[in-house]
């Protein structure tokens, strides 16, 4: 059994019916699924559609019943506005008889108030007058035993008191509206009243007219009843789907329209959830939209219903429907799918059978010649391939297999080269690293390795680090003694990297030490030194450098610059700062004739002067951030006063390792700090005495 499985053909035959069988499963799970959603959403769009039509249908009936409210209030405030002129101008008159002298102003106020008190304005009793003072006090009320009462209490539907309210609105427009609750006559409850407020001036009353609501709201609640009892003979004809409903419910979680074939809904709990049905709806349903949840029945029927909010009467529509009832269809269609595709599996099955057995017996001829190449020697002549038998395979098979064949043909021969090519490329190799090493070794031989250290009380400190980017580099740095009270040191970058930058290096120190033994002028060492390696240079290379003699007696330093990065001076207290009077003319080797001037410096006892390359301030770490300028400068004034100048030259280097953290080194990095220390106490030179501290490069 094994056996056959290992078999090209058994695995392609395989292959074909796993192939056709994941298709066929993908396809009808594909299929079953974009169906069912399909349907799904057709009809999820339908029950969204008919709660917004039934909720559309509610607010146009609301509205006509807000319509109708504020007409019948509008009505009746236009007659307590009548009533209240009438009533106003009957109180005037009692006051145009105080006027008259025919009663006293007593009187035509006791009188005013007698006929407040028992005016009547209907024959229920609804509509009535009283008045209070500006201290809230009733002064004429349909109840005696109300006169001289406090009414402070009585609150508005804004939650303001009443009197409070009315009597500050009245001082100001002079009349006011206002709809609030009151105590009914002859009982302690209260009812909704509507009043029309004005203020007599004469004597501060305040007096209203007020008429009762209650007949209002009732005749609202009739119109909200009625409606209700039509949506319960019309909603019961609407259907989603084929059994889906509609139905209301309210705020208090009361069923006002109950939906079709399901009285109990307000009582129904949502059986994936646990929770009651009514609840779930209403806290998704908003005011905007329409929100669905999903939700089992009790016999473990799937559902979705569909809610939406009607603030104004506390009501949720919803539509629910059976989402399995819509997948039936999906099913019978996926089902005829699986017919069709197990006839399919079973045809291509038999065809895939036999071409996997004519597509493998040329490839075990291919096996046993692949075998074969595992004991051959590459390095000798390839044996006629005739004798293994696929000579003929790419005449014979114009197809992937024939050409596979020459493949196999041709990949031994090419082995064959290759592994010739590459023992003659090793050996090459070799040989070039061997050279390259030489190469470094002479190269760092011309560098000085071994730094003059100060005596214990007087003199100069120097020392420098230089790392290549590559096995040589074209960075550069030297310092040798003039004459006995002059110190000459230098600081220089190549352009480019390798073996031309390194030869280019060689040739540049040797000429600055030549012409600094010629005239002791930074600048003057430089032009001339920028002549000779413009006469002859073909491609164009160039170096920057930065020359400088250090007067030990003094400390005075006389620099000058070919457009190199500027020296940055370290003080005795470890404060630092570049200086920015560095560069006085171009890289050396572009051009010849070219003027350079020269800039001094004075050095206290402990100053520092630090020259450096861009390998430097340019180092890359892994997000191609520059180590900077700046970030040198903070360097040198973090570390305090009193290092060495070795101290601060494995600073800097050890703070670019750190800044590159990993990523490869882009340029040469070079270093070199000069400490001046003092004069010896005969003022004589400091002599440069070896000592053991080398410098790795």
């Amino acid at each position: 059994m094994a056996a056959v499985l290992n078999s090209l053909k058994a695995k392609v035959f395989l292959l074909v019916i796993l192939l056709l069988g994941v298709i066929a499963a993908t396809v009808m799970v594909l299929s079953k699924h974009d169906v069912e959603r399909a349907m799904l959403d057709a009809e999820m769009e339908g029950a969204r559609n008919v709660v917004r039509l039934v909720k559309a249908d509610i607010t146009n009936r609301y509205r006509g019943l807000v319509a109708e409210k504020v007409r019948t209030i509008t009505a009746r405030k236009q007659h307590l506005k009548q009533t209240s002129g009438m009533v106003q101008a009957t109180l005037e008159r009692f006051a145009a008889l105080a006027d008259e002298g025919r009663l006293t102003e007593d009187e035509a106020r006791v009188a005013a108030l007698d006929w407040l008190t028992h005016a009547r304005l209907d024959e229920a009793g609804r509509q009535y007058l009283f008045a209070f003072d500006l201290q809230g006090r009733a002064l004429a009320y349909p109840e005696p035993e109300m006169i001289g009462q406090d009414l402070g209490g009585f609150t508005d539907y804004k939650g303001r008191g009443v009197v409070q309210t009315v009597r500050e609105e009245t001082e100001r427009y002079g009349s006011t509206f206002s709809t609030y609750r009151w105590k009914e006559i002859g009982r302690d409850e209260t009812v909704a009243k509507f009043g029309h407020f004005f203020l007599l001036r004469r004597w501060n009353w305040v007096v209203g007219t007020v008429n009762d609501v209650r007949d209002v709201e009732a005749d609202v609640r009739r119109r909200i009843d009625a409606f209700v009892a039509e949506l319960r003979v019309t909603m019961p004809a609407i259907h989603v789907a084929r059994t889906g409903t509609v139905f209301v419910f309210d705020g208090k979680g009361e069923v006002v329209v109950p939906p079709r074939g399901n009285p109990g809904i307000a009582g129904e709990r949502n059986a994936l959830s646990g929770g009651r049905l009514l609840d779930e709806l209403k806290a998704a349903a908003t005011e905007e939209g329409t929100t669905s949840v999903y939700h089992a029945s009790a016999g473990g029927e799937r559902m979705e219903s569909h809610a939406s909010y009607f603030k104004a009467l506390d009501w949720y529509v919803v539509a629910t429907t059976s989402t399995e009832e819509i997948a039936r269809p999906a099913q019978l269609l996926i089902a005829r799918q699986g017919a069709i595709f197990a006839v399919v599996l079973l045809v291509s099955a038999a065809l895939g059978y036999l071409y996997s057995a004519r597509l493998a017996r040329p490839l075990v001829q291919l096996t046993r010649y692949a075998n074969e190449l595992s004991g051959q020697d590459f390095s000798k002549p390839a044996p006629a391939p005739a004798g293994r038998g696929i000579a003929d395979l790419p005449e014979r098979r114009k197809d992937e297999v024939g050409r596979l064949a020459g493949a196999f043909v041709y990949m031994e021969r090419s082995l064959r080269d290759n592994v010739r090519w590459l023992m003659d490329a090793t050996a090459a190799r070799e040989r070039i690293e061997s050279e390259l090493t030489i190469a470094r070794d002479i190269q760092l031989g011309l560098l000085p390795k071994i730094f003059p250290e100060p005596p214990e009380s007087h003199g100069f400190e120097l020392y420098s680090a230089l790392r290549s980017a590559k096995e040589v580099g074209g960075d550069l740095y030297d310092f040798y003694l003039l004459d006995e009270h002059h110190l000459c040191f230098t600081v220089g970058d190549v352009s480019g990297k390798g073996v031309p930058a390194a030869l280019f290096m060689a040739i540049t120190k040797t000429l600055i030490k030549v012409m600094a033994d010629r005239t002791g002028e930074p600048a003057e060492i430089l032009a001339r030194v920028n002549d000779e390696l413009s006469l002859d240079n073909p491609n164009m290379m160039f170096v920057t450098l930065v020359v400088g003699i250090l007067d030990i007696r003094t400390g005075a330093v006389r620099y000058a610059s070919a457009g190199h990065n500027p020296p940055l001076l370290v003080g005795a207290d470890g404060k630092a700062r570049y200086l920015k009077a560095g560069t006085s003319g171009m890289a050396c080797g572009i051009m010849e004739g070219v003027p350079y001037g020269t800039a001094t410096v004075e050095l206290a006892p402990g100053d520092t002067l630090l020259l450096y390359t861009d390998g430097v301030t340019e180092a890359m770490d892994p997000d191609n951030e520059q180590y900077s300028d700046a970030k040198l400068l903070d360097l040198m004034n973090g570390g305090g006063p009193g290092r060495t100048a070795r101290t601060i030259v494995d600073a800097v280097v050890d703070s670019v390792a750190e800044h590159a953290n990993g990523a490869e080194q882009s340029d040469d990095i070079t270093v070199l700090a000069l400490r001046f220390c003092g004069v010896t106490p005969n003022g004589g030179p400091v002599p440069l005495v070896p000592t053991p501290l080398v410098k790795e490069i």
